[in-house]
């Protein structure tokens, strides 16, 4: 007997089938347990179940859980969100009053500036629109509006909105009156205007008095201090007047002195400038004879001539000047009488003008500043006025009704966390995971709402739970048990299990022995005022069944079993004298029902020996069903009784039992070594959502799928039946598209130029191909192998960066031609084409050699095939078979699939379906390892043929041993197709193996289906019928003239 530990490690039990043989397991090594039952225990629980030891499942938090709390408290979340929702409904109907918006429009403009020194800053659109909001402009409005309106609300109530890329502000005004809108609006309006105007003027008077005046009176300073530096310098107040004089009389007398003849080393150096202008010169001619101005080499040339002209001409001038200058500078010494230069003297009298031209630049600044400052432009003005017209009044209904749909919704989630909170606190058990999470005790079946069942539904109820519950606890279908149900607390169902459960263990053809232990009278009636009433809910027909001590000693017939009214109520002293119950269950009159109440009993030691000793005698009646109604667990009796029961239910009412209290009671009666298996949920409440969603999520899909199927129906038409000739009838579809038929050369090859394709007709060049260049007559222009980049362009000589991608040879060569004579005479190109390699297409699938191929010559695709080194091949039963699906190999074609049959090009070499291949093609040969054709049916062996192209019908059952003894062989079905377009054959394979028709050719993933014949199951008949027949003969015959010893005679005279 193993030691289970379950009981303090909170392991779950599970109640399996075992053979007689193997011994039963008692909790927690009960040995006392087994003495006290005795043999009773040793018979009762020789075919009982063994429990063996599972960890209890992780507690799991399933979304469901939440969302059928949430629909079973739909009412109270409903109304708290309307209460919540007509709160915000009233609280936004009074507090949000209806408002009125007035908009008038200003323009802004850059002013138009005379000056040249002073001008204003230039102002963003941000910053104009946070300017029209200064508290000044707020201050000058709210003194100027009639009524006076504060700051504080006319800031709320006037926004500022600029127009993006253009001068146009719109000033908006909010108020609860339309005309108090737009008068405010216009006000605001003209108010801005001036309001810009003067702080115009009191930006120019600032300048004017703190910039301006400050700057000049410095500078007046330093030009004073310079004055008086110069008269200390200068030793004569009229030196520097005779000396502009003197300088004035000599620069008199420089044309005269330029006309002087040149000395010989002018002479040399002009000669020198003009031979190099000159050989310049004819250097530029020369290239001018066959390159454009426009040519880089022309351009350096000229270049070169203008710099020797301008060397040239400098040369003269030099020549001129310096004669000049000889006879000035004595002159002008001369005329002085002193240095020819004073350097302290310069240096302050530049001082002296620098500063100077400073202040007279400051004083027109001056000027400008005060005329802006008198009459400034402004930068702004009233461009529209607000009129009653275009007033637009908010939407007060949109805020609302937008207050009360956030109410509703603010009061929704507070309702769905509130009930959440609740659900998660409660500590009762409500759900068969919270029976299972807390008692750790399979939840062997459950009871939802009586009321909602009628007299059929329960009777249907009890049937499964008594079959579940005898599957688990009892050995064998025929075999009675004991089991007694208890519960928490008081009035949570365990009388109406224990009727139900009778009834339908009564039905099912037991004797119902059914025993109420209740420790005291008050606690029965409060049971009785309950549970009854259930139990009449579950069988309105049925009378009480529980007695009472005045009937002691007498039979009451109240209940029914099987139809009939036949049960029998017994009084507490069927402990004493268990041998009454016997005989009325096993009697010359046996009642398939016997109740016994046991009210008000004090369960000593020696009730509890009699208690035992009669279990003990009734478990010896064959097919017995003993239902004990033990107390409620909070009460000791239920321990005392418990332990004597091999079975034990613990019943829970959903929303009534709690947690804590369960786990302290069940924890008890496993110290008791009562032997729980299981527990069962009364009035579980019901998961509509979880049941019904997945039938919602399948009506959906299925209407889905039903909507596309119609609609590809109605698209492809409907299929008819027609007989084909010789044996075989088809069944095929009559709206089939016809396919396009290409023009072909029907040819290996394309040798026809007529048969080329329109991307050779108009050959165009791409990134990859390599050309030749050279312009005619001039060999050294000669440049070979030009690739064209991958941008698709190219360059050749002085036409650098040409668009080539997509363009013919000549029309390359007409565009290089006219960017070459910008810089070239006349240039005639020649464009030699090397290699083709932008044109490609794509080799991809169960070819031998895979990948990108260049299309640089016409192919077809026998052509292509070849040069990808043909299709890849295998080995299949000593045949060879080609790897690749030709019924599902496809050629794509400008992004389309082009109707091309490629079994028929390479299975039946059908020439017209040798395309030529056109750039971008993409050919993919998929694998064909599953080519195969299915037998199935009346055959030997039914299973896959591997399929070959000269499959026949025949060939393939010959392959799987041929046709069984019932196959039908005038009606052999061969199905083809997908399962969108199925195409069914008749095949008469009898007329094929009398020569009289043709074998039927098969296609890979055919399937044969070999029917039995129509009377086979009569001929099946016949066969019993006749054999029975000739076996009852031969054994009446030996009966009657074969004796124990094989007397004469041996073959009797018929």
């Amino acid at each position: 007997m193993s030691n289970h530990n379950d009981l303090n490690m909170g392991g779950l039990l599970q109640i399996d089938h075992y053979g007689p043989s193997d011994p039963p397991a008692e909790p927690g090594n009960n040995s006392h347990s087994k003495n006290r039952q005795g043999s009773m225990s040793e018979k009762s629980s020789g075919k009982s179940r063994t429990r063996k030891e599972t960890a209890p499942p992780p507690p799991t938090v399933d979304a469901w859980i939440f969302l059928e709390v949430l629909l079973q408290k739909w009412k109270p979340i409903v109304l708290t969100g309307f209460i919540v929702a007509t709160i915000g409904f009233l609280c936004s109907f009074f507090l949000l009053h209806r408002t009125y918006m007035a908009t008038a429009t200003l323009m802004r403009y850059q002013p138009t500036i005379t000056g040249q020194f002073f001008n204003p800053p230039v102002l963003t659109p941000d910053t104009f629109a946070a300017l029209l909001k200064s508290p000044e402009l707020l201050q000058m409005v709210s003194t100027n509006s009639r009524p006076s309106v504060s700051t504080e609300v006319l800031n709320k109530a006037v926004f500022i909105k600029t127009e993006p890329e253009s001068d146009i502000v719109k000033v908006g005004v909010k108020a609860f009156n339309p005309e108090v809108a737009v008068n405010l609006a216009n006000l605001y309006a003209s108010n801005a205007e001036r309001f810009t105007l003067e702080l115009q003027r009191r930006e120019a008077g600032a300048a004017v008095e703190n910039y301006f005046r400050e700057q000049l009176t410095f500078m007046e300073s330093n030009i004073s201090n310079l004055e008086d530096q110069v008269r200390r310098t200068v030793p004569g107040a009229g030196v520097l007047v005779n000396k502009l004089n003197q300088m004035q009389g000599s620069v008199s007398n420089l044309n005269h002195q330029a006309q002087l003849p040149m000395t010989a080393s002018s002479s040399l150096s002009m000669s020198r400038s003009f031979a190099k202008l000159q050989q310049a010169k004819d250097e530029l001619d020369k290239l001018l004879v066959t390159l454009t101005p426009a040519n880089p080499r022309v351009q350096a040339a000229q270049e070169l001539v203008n710099a020797y002209e301008k060397d040239y001409a400098l040369a003269a001038t030099n020549s001129a000047t310096g004669s000049a200058g000889s006879s000035l500078l004595p002159a002008i010494a001369a005329g002085t009488g002193g240095p020819l230069v004073n350097p302290e003297y310069d240096i302050i009298l530049r001082k002296l003008q620098a500063i100077d031209a400073s202040r007279q630049q400051l004083e027109d600044r001056k000027r400008e500043a005060e005329a802006f400052q008198k009459n400034p432009p402004g930068n702004v003005k009233h461009y529209s006025f607000a009129t009653l017209k275009n007033i637009t009044p908010d939407k007060r209904w949109l805020k609302v009704s937008l207050a009360t749909v956030f109410g509703g919704i603010l009061g929704l989630i507070v309702a769905i966390a509130g009930v959440l909170i609740v659900e998660v606190a409660d500590d009762r058990l409500k759900t068969a995971a919270d029976v299972n999470r807390v008692t750790k005790l399979p939840v062997i079946a459950t009871l939802d709402d009586l009321g909602k069942k009628g007299p059929s539904a329960q009777e249907r109820w009890a049937f499964r739970t008594w079959t579940m519950l005898q599957g688990r606890l009892s050995p064998s279908a025929h075999q009675g048990l004991v089991c007694g149900i208890t519960s928490s607390n008081a009035g949570e169902g365990r009388s109406t299990w224990i009727n139900m459960l009778a009834e339908a263990a009564s039905m099912s053809g037991f004797r119902v022995l059914t025993i109420a232990t209740r420790s005291t009278v008050s606690e029965s009636e409060n049971v009785d005022g309950e549970t009854d009433g259930k139990a009449k809910s579950a069988n309105p027909d049925q009378k009480p069944v529980n007695g009472s001590e005045n009937n002691a000693g007498k039979l009451q017939s109240n209940g029914h079993a099987h139809g009939s009214d036949t049960s029998t109520a017994l009084n507490a002293s069927a402990l004493t004298s268990p041998g009454e119950v016997t005989q009325q269950l096993t009697g010359p009159d046996p009642q398939p029902l016997v109740h016994i109440p046991l009210p008000g009993w004090v369960w000593n030691l020696e009730r509890r020996k009699q208690w035992q000793e009669a279990l003990s005698h009734w478990q010896q009646i064959d097919n017995l069903v003993i239902l004990v109604e033990l107390p409620p667990a909070s009460m000791s009796e239920a321990v005392l009784l418990g332990e004597n029961l091999p079975n034990l239910l613990w019943l829970a009412e959903s929303g009534k039992a709690d947690a804590a209290e369960t786990r302290s009671q069940l924890e008890t009666l496993r110290h008791a070594r009562c032997n729980l298996v299981g527990a069962v949920l009364n009035r579980e409440p019901g998961t509509p959502l979880k049941s019904r969603f997945p039938r919602w999520l399948g009506c959906l899909a299925l209407f889905l799928g039903l909507s596309v199927l119609s609609a590809h129906a109605q698209a492809e038409g409907t299929n008819t039946l027609f007989v084909a000739p010789t044996s075989v009838v088809q069944v095929h579809n009559t709206n089939e598209t016809d396919v396009e038929v290409a023009n072909t050369n029907v040819s290996f090859s394309l040798i026809n130029p007529a048969n080329r394709g329109g991307w050779q007709k108009h050959l165009t060049l791409g990134p990859g191909d390599v050309l030749s260049f050279l312009i005619y007559g001039q060999p050294e222009t000669a440049r070979s192998e030009v690739f064209i980049g991958p941008d698709g362009r190219i360059g050749y000589l002085e036409a650098q960066n040409i668009l080539a991608a997509g363009l013919t040879i000549d029309e390359l060569r007409t565009n290089i031609d006219n960017e070459l004579s910008k810089y070239r005479r006349a240039p005639r190109t020649i464009i030699t084409p090397v290699s083709f390699m932008s044109k490609r297409y794509y080799m991809l699938g169960k070819v031998v050699q895979r990948g990108v191929y260049t299309l640089d010559r016409p192919l077809t695709v026998l052509e292509a095939v070849a040069r990808a080194h043909g299709l890849e091949t295998g080995l299949s039963d000593r045949n060879t078979l080609d790897l690749a699906d030709f019924e599902r190999s496809f050629l794509m074609r400008g992004g389309k699939r082009f109707p091309l049959n490629f079994e028929k090009l390479f299975g039946q070499g059908d020439l017209s379906q040798n395309i030529p291949i056109e750039p971008d093609d993409y050919i993919f040969f998929p694998s064909a390892i599953l080519q195969e054709v299915y037998v199935l049916g009346e055959v030997r062996l039914p299973g896959v043929v591997p399929y070959t192209s000269d499959m026949t019908v025949i060939g393939a059952l010959s392959a799987r041993g041929g046709f069984a003894e019932k196959a039908y062989k005038s009606r052999v079905m061969v199905i083809r197709g997908s399962l969108n377009h199925p195409q069914a054959f008749v095949v008469d394979t009898r007329a094929i193996l009398d020569a009289r028709g043709q074998d039927f050719q098969l296609q890979s993933k055919d399937i044969i289906y070999v029917t039995d014949r129509p009377f086979s199951r009569v001929e099946d008949l016949l066969e019993l019928g006749i054999t029975a027949f000739l076996q009852s003969m031969t054994a009446q015959w030996a009966g009657r003239n074969i004796g124990p010893l094989i007397g004469t005679p041996f073959i009797p005279d018929f």
